[in-house]
C-alpha cells in the first residue's frame, strides 16, 4: 500500500470516528433528556427546578448541534464524491470548483457544530449534576 493510499485510509478512519462520536453524543443527549424528564416528573416546583430546565435546554441544543454536524458532514461527503467523479473530465472543472467552494464553506461550519455539540452536552450534564448535588445537600 502506497503512502497516498495509507493517507486516504487514515482520512476515512478519522471521518468515520467523527461521525460515530457525533452519533454517540446525540444518543447520549436524547437518553439524558428522557432521564431528566423522568426524574423531575414528580418534583414539586421550587427554584431548584431551574437547573434541570437549563440542563434540558443545553442537552436539546447538543442534539441539534449534533444533527447539524452530521448533516453538514453528509453534504461535504457528497460534494467530495462529485469532485472525484468530475476529476477525470476536464470540461467539468468549473462544476468541480463549485463543489470545492461548497466544501470550503461547509467544512468549518461542521467543525463548529461538532464543538458546540460537545460543549453543550458537557455543560448540560454538569448542570444536572449540580442540581443533584444541591438537592441532596438541601434534603440533608
Amino acid at each position: 500500500m502506497s503512502n497516498q493510499q495509507k493517507a486516504i485510509e487514515l482520512s476515512k478512519y478519522v471521518l468515520d470516528m467523527h461521525g460515530k462520536i457525533a452519533f454517540m453524543l446525540i444518543t447520549a443527549s436524547t437518553a439524558s433528556i428522557a432521564y431528566i424528564l423522568a426524574q423531575v416528573k414528580g418534583e414539586t416546583w421550587s427554584s431548584l427546578l431551574y437547573f434541570p430546565i437549563y440542563s434540558l435546554i443545553l442537552l436539546a441544543a447538543s442534539f441539534m448541534f449534533g444533527y447539524s454536524h452530521l448533516s453538514k458532514k453528509v453534504n461535504v461527503a457528497n460534494a467530495n464524491s462529485m469532485i472525484l467523479q468530475m476529476a477525470h473530465d476536464l470540461s467539468m472543472l468549473k462544476e468541480a470548483s463549485q463543489y470545492a467552494d461548497i466544501i470550503d464553506k461547509i467544512g468549518p461550519k461542521a467543525t463548529r457544530a461538532s464543538r458546540l455539540q460537545y460543549i453543550t452536552f458537557i455543560f448540560g450534564a454538569i448542570t444536572y449534576a449540580f442540581y443533584v448535588f444541591i438537592s441532596i445537600y438541601i434534603k440533608n
